[in-house]
């Protein structure tokens, strides 16, 4: 699933693939309930795995070995 900015424009392209700011990602997470004061960009983005049912994997393994090609954040897994 990919997701867009606040204003409707596609998530922002670095190095031919999606990434989300971190503005983007506290957005994501207070529409779906997760709390972002004082957080890591990785610790929101794992919580908000887990709150959608997923296993909180970023940037956990390595992303070669991956299974979920179609994941929104594997683009910003890659880069950091």
């Amino acid at each position: 699933m990919r997701y867009l900015s606040s204003g409707g424009q596609p998530i922002t392209t670095v190095s031919g693939g999606n990434y989300m700011k971190m503005d983007e990602v506290r957005a994501r997470a207070k529409q779906i309930g997760v709390k972002v004061s004082r957080r890591t960009k990785k610790d929101i983005i794992r919580s908000i795995q887990v709150q959608e049912g997923n296993s909180p994997c970023y940037q956990n393994r390595d992303v070669a070995d991956c299974g979920q090609h179609d994941c929104c954040w594997r683009e910003d897994c890659l880069i950091c």
